[in-house]
């Protein structure tokens, strides 16, 4: 398949069709007003949302607060899917026990540890020229570690220890031990015999952006990553490790089966199936490859010990079901959209739990 591009100095958009390109910066999708699967999500009261959710978060800009876990999962599908050349342009790794955030010493403020006289003078010189731990590492280390002073002025709260480290950051902070763990993610990932071949063929990061001509909505997906025949997708999921729950029998009948029914859980009550619905039928509008002839997988790795990766698909059957309440969902939308109204779904009247 062929592709263009075109190039501004901090960005290069390759095209690959009218509707398919890659390089768009992820704050750039999800800045655009075409529906994505999760506005669509928000959207939906069968999976949790509704119209007035949809409205005040994205189209009065009260959208969800990041968190550590959507940190960790950008900066692995930047390693697994781009590489490390990609993760290293927007994510820097925190010295190894740098705690970030932490309140700063006051000037004439005298640490209350178990200190050298020694390292009480190095920590009151830091304080009374309002600089933190981390501008004098090396004198640091006279008498104890710099890691074992590190960790006696964190646990007073008396220090700083990477406050004017991260200040003179520009890209994303990774603390060394989400690190390790992202590491290992990407290569349990990277292991995985059929999504490694996957892999090694296409683009990651992928826009598909275009008009649906039914309802004539702007709508959108970004794949994890896109075959070059544009006939396959892959959908990259972190997860919590297994911890077997009351009740598990470990010697069921599909060992393997019972292995992943943590994730299975979790694909069910999240809507993967429907994302994956979402993702064929936008890949199909684009590229005019019927939905039963694209393939997918999603793709499960741990974020704990083993690290262990399984790849899924979603049967003909269910895609097929959870296409259905796609489209539904949408017409839903475009009612409120046509009308400007988008209520929310309360009962002055007490229901039942």
């Amino acid at each position: 398949m062929d592709a263009t591009a075109t190039a501004s100095p901090t960005i290069t958009i390759v095209k690959i069709t009218d509707a398919i390109f890659t390089g768009e910066p992820s704050d750039d999708y999800h800045a655009s007003s075409a529906i994505s699967f999760h506005r669509l999500k928000d959207f939906d009261p069968t999976m949790g949302g509704s119209p007035a959710q949809f409205y005040m978060r994205h189209m009065q800009g009260m959208d969800r607060p990041d968190r550590d876990a959507y940190r960790i999962g950008r900066a692995t599908h930047a390693l697994v899917l781009e590489g490390q050349e990609a993760f290293d342009e927007r994510y820097v790794v925190a010295p190894e026990g740098m705690k970030i955030s932490q309140r700063p010493v006051k000037v004439g403020e005298t640490p209350t540890v178990n200190l050298t006289t020694r390292q009480r003078e190095i920590v009151e010189a830091v304080a009374a020229a309002g600089c933190t731990l981390d501008s004098i590492a090396e004198a640091a280390r006279l008498g104890k570690t710099r890691a074992d002073v590190i960790e006696n002025l964190a646990a007073s709260g008396h220090l700083s220890i990477g406050e004017t480290w991260e200040s003179q950051q520009t890209r994303e902070i990774i603390k060394a031990q989400e690190h390790e763990t992202i590491n290992h993610m990407a290569a349990s990932v990277r292991g995985h015999p059929e999504i490694s071949e996957w892999l090694r063929d296409g683009w990651p990061e992928v826009t598909v952006r275009l008009i649906d001509p039914e309802t004539g909505i702007p709508v959108q997906i970004r794949p994890d990553h896109l075959g070059s025949q544009l006939n396959r997708f892959i959908d990259l999921k972190t997860v919590d490790a297994f911890v077997p729950s009351t009740g598990w029998n470990g010697r069921a009948a599909d060992p393997l089966a019972a292995r992943w029914q943590h994730f299975r859980r979790q694909a069910e009550s999240l809507g993967y199936d429907r994302q994956v619905a979402w993702y064929t039928w936008v890949l199909s509008l684009a590229t005019s490859i019927p939905m039963e002839e694209l393939s997918h997988r999603v793709v499960a790795v741990e974020k704990s010990p083993p690290w262990g990766c399984q790849a899924f698909h979603v049967t003909p059957e269910k895609l097929a079901a959870a296409h259905t309440k796609n489209m539904t969902a949408l017409g839903q939308l475009k009612i409120c959209i046509d009308s400007n109204d988008y209520p929310d779904l309360t009962s002055v009247d007490s229901l039942p739990l």
